[in-house]
C-alpha cells in the first residue's frame, strides 16, 4: 500500500514551502519519510530519494540518521503535549538537543537563550517546570525552542497551530517568521489554512491523494489555481466578505471523501469528485506538465494543458 507516491519538491534555504490538502492526503507521511521516522518495518522506502544538503537519507546509516535528525531537520508536530516527555522536566530536553547535535555549547545557557527566543517569559521558571504545567501555548513554544535549539537547515512545522487558541495562533506564526528571517532557516509548513499559506509561503505544493496534483509559487497557485482540486479547496473557505443577505448563500463542499490508500484507481485520482471530469479522466492518470508561472499540474484539463483550459 502506498501512502506517498508521486511527491516531488525542493526546498531552498531560508524559503516557506506549504504542504496542503485534505486529511488523509499523505501530508504527515511524506513529512515524517524526510528524516525516516516511519518505523521499518513496516514502512519501506522501495523508490525515490531524499537529499538533504546533498546527503541521501534513504541510503544514511542509522549513525548519519541521528545527525541528521534535529541537526539538518528539525520538527515541530500537531501536539506538543504529546512530543515532550511527561517526567522530564522541559529544561532537560531542551538541554539534551544541545548536548547531542551542538557539542561544545552550554546545554543550560543554550536551552534558556532558545526558550527565551521563543517568546516564553521567564525562562528560568519553564526550564523547572514539567510539560504538564504549561498551556497547550507554553508547550508549542518549548517543543520550537527544542527544535530551534539543535541549529537545523529545515524545520518541518507539521500544523504547528492546530491545537490553540486564534490569539496564540497568531503569535506562534508570527514567532516562526520572525525566526525565519533572523536565523536563515527554511521552514516546511504543512497546514489546512490556506489564508496561512498566502501570508507565509514562497511556495505551495497541493497534495491529493498520496500525490501532488499542483505546484508553484504561493501567489501564482492561490491566485488563479490550474487544478479543479486546489479550485475546490479555495472555494471551500469562509470568507466574512459574503454577503449574509443572500438567501442562498452557502459554503461549497467538496463531495465525497480522499480514496483509501490502497483503493487508488489507476487514471485521475480526482475523478468521481471533480466537477469537469470527462471519459478521458478515467482513461489514464494525468501526466506532470508546466501550464504557466514555473507551476506543475497534473490534470487532463488544466488551465494550458493539452485537452482544454478551465
Amino acid at each position: 500500500m502506498r501512502a506517498v507516491d508521486g511527491a516531488s519538491f525542493c526546498v531552498a534555504r531560508a524559503e516557506v514551502c506549504a504542504l496542503v490538502g485534505e486529511s488523509g492526503c499523505g501530508k504527515t507521511a511524506t513529512a515524517l519519510a524526510l528524516a525516516r521516522l516511519h518505523p521499518e518495518p513496516p514502512a519501506l522506502y522501495p523508490h525515490g530519494t531524499v537529499k538533504v544538503g546533498g546527503v541521501s537519507v534513504l541510503d544514511a546509516s542509522p549513525q548519519t540518521m541521528r545527525r541528521i535528525r534535529g541537526k539538518r531537520i528539525a520538527y515541530v508536530f500537531q501536539e506538543p503535549g504529546t512530543a515532550l516527555n511527561p517526567v522530564v522536566t522541559v529544561g532537560k530536553q531542551v538541554a539534551e538537543c544541545v548536548r547531542l547535535h551542538r557539542p561544545g555549547m552550554d546545554p543550560a545557557g543554550e536551552g534558556l537563550r532558545f526558550l527565551s527566543m521563543a517568546g516564553l517569559g521567564n525562562p528560568d521558571r519553564i526550564w523547572r517546570c514539567h510539560p504538564h504545567e504549561l498551556s497547550g501555548g507554553m508547550k508549542q513554544r518549548a517543543v520550537i525552542a527544542m527544535a530551534l535549539a539543535c541549529g537545523p537547515d529545515i524545520l518541518v512545522a507539521d500544523e504547528p497551530t492546530t491545537a490553540l487558541d486564534v490569539t496564540i495562533q497568531a503569535q506562534i506564526l508570527e514567532l516562526l517568521a520572525r525566526l525565519r528571517k533572523e536565523l536563515g532557516m527554511a521552514i516546511l509548513l504543512i497546514t489546512h489554512n490556506l489564508a496561512l499559506v498566502a501570508e507565509m509561503a514562497d511556495s505551495v505544493h497541493v497534495m491529493y491523494a498520496g500525490m501532488i496534483v499542483e505546484s508553484g509559487p504561493a501567489p501564482s497557485v492561490l491566485a488563479r489555481p490550474a487544478h479543479p482540486y486546489t479550485a475546490a479547496l479555495l472555494r471551500a473557505v469562509p470568507r466574512l466578505s459574503r454577503r449574509h443577505d443572500s438567501p442562498g448563500a452557502r459554503l461549497r463542499g467538496i463531495p465525497g471523501s480522499v480514496p483509501d490508500p490502497s483503493q487508488r484507481p489507476e487514471w485521475c485520482r480526482f475523478a468521481g469528485r471533480c466537477d469537469g471530469e470527462t471519459a478521458r479522466c478515467r482513461e489514464a492518470a494525468p501526466p506532470e506538465t508546466r501550464p504557466a508561472d514555473g507551476r506543475t499540474v497534473r490534470c487532463w484539463h488544466a488551465l494550458g494543458a493539452e485537452g482544454g483550459s478551465r
